[in-house]
């Protein structure tokens, strides 16, 4: 029988290392055939998605889990350096399912 415990436990490595990105998949293989490849992207987009959380009292079919908060979607930012869509956009809603 599984049990949940409310007491949150910290767990800290006595000595400190130093983290290091393992290396991706296709660039290990690119080394190894040895292609001349460049791994940059010449175009970028970004974007930026806020919510709010709405409290709610939703319980799950078993019973065990009860949801007491949920996302509700607000905003969403886009911008890019593609040719033709260089034009930022934001929407912001107060019908978030408009979002969706």
């Amino acid at each position: 029988m599984h049990t949940c415990i409310k007491k949150t436990v910290d767990y800290f490595e006595k000595y400190s290392t130093l983290w290091k990105k393992s290396r991706n998949t296709v660039v290990k293989l690119n080394d190894y055939y040895e292609f001349d490849v460049d791994f940059k992207y010449d175009y970028i987009v970004t974007y930026d998605l806020k919510a709010i959380q709405l409290q709610t009292n939703i319980k799950t079919k078993s019973g065990k889990l009860k949801f007491v908060t949920r996302h509700v979607p607000v905003s969403c930012s886009e911008a890019s350096n593609i040719p033709g869509y260089e034009q930022a956009i934001c929407i912001i809603s107060q019908k978030p399912r408009r979002i969706m």
